[in-house]
């Protein structure tokens, strides 16, 4: 198969532990420029230094920031702007999931800022530096989906981990089709998947695995390689979501509520 990394610029996030390690360490062996982020500046350095010292010539960048404090997810996405000609694959790997209720500075629960509304945000702040007709964007989702209620958005009636978790990730596949049908015409190719259930990562707990990471890095490097837009994945398989995905009053409703609680930035 094609090598189509070497040479190109790839932005993991949430790339110093779990999967995003092990993307960033599989796509730095095949030629990549990696530009790693995390929010511990200390493991990040270090998750750096790990893959130069296995790959002499990795070319690696590592830049901080926690996507529950959307200042910070803004001053990432300057600086990237400014350090960066392009980037060409734009790996959106970054997630939470808890049972504890924390709410953000944004007034959100923590699971829905970080793994769709900073996700947005970077995306959004980014598009100018992913090319036309090669750049790809992967938004990491989850088989775990459940309706939004636009009338709780912030979940501060109801709220459960898992179910915020699920509303998090639906909306994040939300945003991955309507991003690729804006992105159409700039031919940028735009999918989400889930790449494996309960990898032993951190978040899910080695004793809950069931599968590899590497089982995500091969679903993930898979999704590179494919050219059409606007699709969900389950592992390497081509999926449906649930229902409300594919709701265009649904999809317009959460748009115009992201687009109020990102105006200052956008």
């Amino acid at each position: 198969m094609e090598n189509i990394f070497s040479g190109k610029t790839i932005l993991i996030t949430g790339s110093t532990d779990g999967l995003g390690k092990a993307l960033a360490i599989q796509l730095a062996s095949k030629g990549a420029e990696i530009l790693l982020h995390g929010r511990n500046s200390t493991k990040g350095e270090m998750v750096a230094k790990d893959i130069r010292a296995k790959y002499k010539d990795a070319r690696l960048s590592y830049y901080n920031a926690d996507f529950t404090k959307l200042d910070e997810v803004n001053a990432l996405s300057t600086k990237l702007l400014k350090e960066n000609k392009c980037i060409d694959m734009l790996i959106n790997n970054a997630g939470v999931g808890t049972y504890d209720n924390i709410r953000t500075d944004i007034g959100l629960e923590i699971t829905m800022t970080v793994n769709y509304i900073a996700q947005v945000l970077l995306t959004e702040k980014l598009l100018s530096l992913i090319p036309n007709n090669t750049g790809k964007i992967v938004n990491i989702a989850s088989a775990s989906q459940a309706n939004i209620d636009f009338l709780d958005f912030a979940m501060k009636k109801s709220f459960e981990g898992y179910s915020a978790y699920s509303k998090s990730k639906t909306a994040l596949i939300m945003y991955t089709m309507d991003l690729a049908e804006r992105l159409k015409s700039h031919g940028i190719v735009v999918n989400a998947l889930h790449p494996a259930s309960l990898m032993n990562t951190n978040m899910a707990g080695n004793s809950l695995a069931i599968n590899s990471v590497d089982t995500g890095v091969l679903a993930v490097e898979s999704l590179l390689y494919y050219n059409s837009s606007g699709d969900y994945f389950n592992g390497t398989k081509l999926s449906k979501g649930i229902n409300q995905i594919y709701d265009m009053p649904s999809r317009e409703t959460l748009n115009k509520i992201t687009l109020d609680i990102l105006a200052k930035y956008l």
